[in-house]
């Protein structure tokens, strides 16, 4: 069982991983599920998210400080 954090990309990430499985001998059957819980009321959040898988370095100084984006209150 493999448990992955990569925004919309769980699903895909599974199937990966269970082809892999069988292409290389180690399983004769697989199963893949994903599923992505992007959902909260505070869309702001949900963006938060998304900015920790970027470079905020580069996004400060194209486009401003981000930081209040991050916390939970």
């Amino acid at each position: 069982m493999t448990n992955v954090e990569n925004a919309c990309a769980g699903g895909s990430t599974a199937f990966h991983h269970a082809w892999l499985g069988v292409a290389s001998g180690l399983y004769d059957i697989t199963m893949a599920a994903g599923a992505e819980k992007l959902n909260h009321p505070n869309k702001m959040k949900i963006f938060a998210g998304f900015l920790g898988g970027l470079d905020v370095e580069s996004i400060k100084k194209k486009s401003g400080n981000y930081d209040h984006l991050r916390h939970d209150g």
